[in-house]
């Protein structure tokens, strides 16, 4: 055989070179191992000619690849197949052979109606591989090929294990999810839709069911997987069709149902909210169902998608609550929302046990594919319970909700155009987790939708019933179990309800085992709860150990060994083991029960830390609210603050949130720091993972930042003098502090530098001892520590009291003092001291010897300017007391000073006589009127006198108080008849002057003559 190439047949076989050549080989055989030998034998050049020789020998292998059949609806997503291969080998040249191996697929995807299409959102596919033989399992990675040895004559099989899955619908999304339902209003009326789908559903129409859909779901029905070897198992290839399960489409109707119930229950509420005689409790009520329907949209949607592969826990209803409850006063709307949040967290429970089951098939746990599917059947049914009792309630507020006319509408709209959601529906949306974008979206749609939307409140009624209906639906299209080795059972547990105060000793558990006919011949050999507790007590034979006339096996555990798995509220656990039944092997068994812990709701406190006082912070004390639970753990804690009563902020915490200063699960704590002074009153209160509620805690404070007012008072003596305050050692320093706040802890003042003094009250009284300068510092703190500014002020002391003299004028006469009532006193006083302010008075008094006076009021010296020498102060003869004292400007005062002194204004009296021939007498004499008006006396005697006509003698002065006038006569003669006269008066010590006497003596027998007028 013969014939030309174009190149190198060798380069050509090595694969260096394309096909210019020819290829050789048997019809027959070219996917064969054992293909024809052939040989080229060639120039080194010019034109190849390739000689071939063929020899023909027996195959040595034989593979076979097995796939499962694929008839519509027999594959399902997650659920897995196995396809096969076997290799057989004969006598091989060696005794033995390298054999390599593999799989890999590509795939082709299908609408609902079986067109073939290429989605417009991430299809995410992913195919989960197990491959094993007689001896082991492992995870196969799609594309990898392995080598293993054949030997002759030995056969080997493995087993491919696979699962697939998709993104067989569009991602939820609001925007989207409502165009649907706006698609869906427009083209139906009603419910009818729905209830359309239910029915092909529960009669597994699919093909039905994708037609009716299709009109407004787009979605990857199914994907034909094309499967081929790989290595040394290159054979023909194969296919398998992989359909999503019938589950899914249920719960898509479902998450939509959920949508458009939470659109119709918006529009209730704006009816509400313009019906008069309705009232506000009843919109919120209908909005917080608006968002717990939303979010069941979501979850619902988001079960029919993705698996959940953290199967080994079972699923516990998390409450959601929103402090929208605590404002609603109206009892039926407060039961409205708090069934809708009810609902919606049984909605996630089976949302998370289905995703659950579906990450237990695809990785193959029979054990735990059982509980989570007895665990979402388990929760669709609470789920449905919570949903009809939604509808009955929203039944009885239909009653007094009138139906929207036209106008009802247009105002409707017209709100929404110019304000948008109402608040309250909008802060539910955001504490529920929607994006502004997503109200805008919600905004958008109630302005679309159609008139007849917002009428016939009554659909969400069939809305509710339809997807009661739904949900039964759902848990009835799950499938059963898919493998023979294990027994699912039902399980009841006595008692039901556990007060976590008062355990009882044991929790009994009835095992029901499905085929009632065989379980006569059934025993538990063993078991365990939880995989973990150990029963008390398994009974030998089954019975009606609970008395539902259904036969059971009893199962004992000790109570104490199962509460410490639970937390308040619901809980579910299961029982696993072995039994063995009279008509097969023995078998693994498992089923799951319920038990529901009561405990007490949880404990709401305010921590307040430093500083505080009775009842009084400041801004900068740390506040912290604590909230703690005995089983289940706190999951929200709710607070507003008011300031002097007007509401400044509402929370809710989450546990473990941002929020959350404690990170402790099943603790809350949250500092919160006052927005400046006031009052406030902050109102809280927590709800634990069981959903109890703590009654509404209230705290009141008062913030107070502002130190104390405090101000210096200078009592009294004080004086100020060239801008310098004076005070004495008397004088009371008082500091006096007032606060509006708190109060005035103490006040604190320093003098000269020494000590700090600090006094406990509201007033300080201190005196200054020691003269001159002081410098007082102080300031006061109030009982949170608020300090004010030190004050600062300077005083000077003057306790030296001034000195004062007595100074008489004249006339006076000392030892003892006699004085006149002319007699000038005068007061001169003087302050000397190291600091003296000087004398501010000079004060004086007199006591007067009569019975009618006594002593006169102090009277202040006060001289007029030219009265330098004094004043006249006595005015009364007779003895008189003085006192008198000064004082200073600060109070200084010197002792008493006290003198006696008389007063006499009378003159002395005198007289004259003549003892003939030679001598006239003069005699004086000063007579007071007793002890208490004595005369002064020391009389004077002024004097002179003449003879007929002679010349005044001059005047003479006697001192004595006596005069004797000796007469001369010239030659011893005397005058006879010749007048002699005589003047003369008498002045006393004091000048007191008696008036002018004159006499006339004249010597004639002894006679005197009676003076002349003058």
């Amino acid at each position: 055989m013969e014939w030309n190439v174009t190149t190198d047949v060798i380069n050509y076989l090595k694969g260096v070179y394309p096909n210019y050549g020819w290829r050789i080989r048997d019809e027959q055989d070219w996917c064969k191992d054992d293909i024809p030998i052939t040989r080229f034998y060639s120039k080194e050049k010019g034109m190849y000619i390739p000689h071939l020789e063929i020899k023909i020998v027996p195959t040595s292998l034989h593979v076979k690849w097995t796939f499962p059949s694929s008839n519509i609806f027999e594959r399902w997503m997650h659920y897995p197949y196995e396809v096969k291969l076997n290799v057989s080998a004969g006598a091989l040249p060696d005794g033995e052979r390298n054999f390599t191996f593999g799989l890999d697929y590509n795939f082709t995807a299908y609408n609902l109606l079986g067109e073939e299409i290429q989605p417009e959102w991430e299809l995410n596919e992913n195919s989960f591989c197990t491959l094993s033989n007689s001896s082991h399992n492992q995870t196969y990675n799609f594309g990898t090929i392995l080598n293993t040895t054949i030997i002759s004559n030995e056969t080997k099989e493995w087993s491919f294990i696979i699962s697939n899955r998709w993104n067989w619908i569009e991602p939820w999304s609001m925007k989207r999810i409502l165009n649907i339902i706006l698609s869906i209003a427009t083209a139906y009326f009603g419910t009818l839709y729905y209830e359309e789908l239910q029915e092909l559903l529960a009669e597994k129409d699919f093909e039905g069911y994708a037609e009716t859909i299709s009109d407004f779901i787009n979605a990857v029905w199914h994907l034909k997987y094309n499967y081929h070897g790989l290595g040394n198992s290159s054979s023909s290839p194969g296919s398998v069709d992989v359909w999503v399960s019938p589950v899914k489409p249920s719960l898509l109707v479902e998450s939509l149902i959920a949508a458009h119930l939470a659109s119709k229950a918006t529009s209730l509420g704006f009816t509400a909210l313009i019906s008069p005689f309705v009232g506000w409790g009843i919109a919120a009520a209908f909005f917080a169902a608006q968002g717990a329907m939303w979010v069941v949209s979501e979850i619902t949607y988001a079960s029919s998608v993705d698996p959940d592969y953290n199967f080994t826990v079972l699923a516990t209803p998390e409450n959601v609550y929103l402090p929208i409850v605590e404002n609603l006063t109206d009892n039926l709307a407060r039961n409205v929302t708090m069934t809708a949040f009810d609902l919606l967290s049984f909605a996630e429970a089976r949302k998370v046990s289905y995703t659950r089951y579906l990450g237990a098939i695809e990785n193959n746990s029979p054990k735990w594919a059982a509980i989570q599917l007895a665990a979402t059947r388990y929760y669709g049914e609470m789920e449905k319970i919570f949903t009809e009792k939604l509808r009955m309630q929203l039944e009885e507020i239909l009653e007094m909700l009138p139906s929207p006319t036209d106008d009802d509408v247009k105002a409707i709209k017209d709100m929404l155009a110019t304000e948008g959601l109402p608040d309250i529906e909008v802060d539910i949306l955001r504490q529920l987790g929607y994006t502004n974008q997503d109200i805008n979206d919600l905004t958008d749609f109630y302005l679309d939708v159609n008139t007849s939307f917002y009428k016939n409140p009554s659909s969400i009624l069939y809305l509710l019933e339809n997807m009661t209906i739904l949900i039964e639906t759902s848990n009835n299209l799950l499938p059963p179990l898919l493998y023979d080795e294990l027994i699912q059972t039902n399980i009841d547990v006595n008692p039901h309800i556990v007060d976590a105060d008062n355990v009882p000793e044991y929790i009994d558990f009835y095992i029901e085992f499905d085929d009632i006919s065989a379980i006569r011949g059934v025993s538990i050999n063993s078991c365990k709860l939880n995989d973990i507790i150990n029963p008390v007590y398994i009974s030998e034979t089954p019975g009606d150990h609970d008395g539902d006339s259904l036969p059971d096996i009893l199962v004992r555990f000790n109570a104490s060994d199962i509460t410490p798995l639970l937390t308040e509220g619901i809980n579910l656990l299961y029982i696993s083991g072995n039994a063995t039944l009279s008509y097969v092997d023995d078998r693994i068994f498992c089923g799951i029960a319920d038990i529901i812990l009561q405990g007490e709701p949880p404990i709401t406190t305010l921590e307040i830390g430093n500083p505080k006082y009775d009842g009084w912070i400041t801004t900068k004390t740390p506040l912290q609210i604590n909230a703690t639970d005995d089983i289940s753990g706190v999951k929200y804690l709710s607070y507003n603050i008011e300031k002097n009563g007007v509401e400044i902020e509402r929370k809710i915490i989450k546990d473990n949130s941002d929020d959350d200063n404690c990170k402790d699960a099943g603790k809350i704590s949250h500092e919160i720091r006052p927005a400046g002074e006031g009052n406030y009153t902050i109102t809280c209160y927590s709800m634990d993972a069981a959903g109890n509620i703590e009654e509404k805690r209230t705290f009141a404070f008062d913030v107070d930042d502002t130190p104390p007012i405090s101000k210096i008072t200078i009592g009294k003596p004080c004086y100020l003098m060239d801008k310098k305050i004076w005070i004495s050692e008397q004088t009371p320093i008082n500091i006096s502090a007032q606060d509006t706040g708190c109060g005035v802890s103490r006040i604190v003042y320093n003098v000269d530098g020494d000590e700090w003094v600090e006094e406990n009250d509201t007033v300080v009284s201190f005196t200054l001892q020691g003269e001159c300068k002081h410098e007082i510092i102080w300031y006061a703190v109030d009982h949170l520590g608020n300090t004010e500014k030190p004050h600062t002020i300077v005083v000077y002391v003057d306790n030296k009291a001034p000195e004062t003299e007595l100074l008489v004028g004249e006339p006076h006469v000392e030892e003892p003092l006699f004085v006149t009532s002319h007699t000038k006193f005068r007061f001169n006083a003087t302050d000397s001291g190291e600091c003296s302010t000087g004398v501010k008075a000079k004060w004086y008094r007199v006591w007067i010897w009569n019975i009618f006076s006594g002593w006169s009021d102090w009277m202040l010296y006060r001289p007029r300017i030219s009265a330098v020498d004094g004043i006249e102060i006595l005015h009364e003869e007779g003895l008189h007391y003085i006192e008198f004292y000064s004082e200073d400007f600060v109070g200084n005062i010197e002792d008493i000073h006290n003198i006696t002194c008389y007063v006499d204004d009378t003159p002395p009296k005198s007289r004259a006589y003549c003892m003939y021939p030679r001598y006239i007498y003069i005699e004086a004499e000063d007579i007071g009127d007793g002890e208490l008006i004595p005369a002064v006396g020391g009389c004077c005697i002024h004097y002179r006198y003449k003879v007929g006509d002679e010349n005044w003698t001059e005047w003479n002065v006697s001192e004595k108080g006596m005069v004797i006038i000796h007469l001369t006569w010239p030659d011893n003669i005397v005058p006879i008849d010749k007048p002699i006269y005589v003047e003369y008066y008498a002045i006393d010590a004091l000048g007191n002057k008696e008036d002018l006497h004159h006499d006339t003596f004249t010597i004639e027998n002894n006679r005197e003559f009676k003076k002349p007028n003058p």
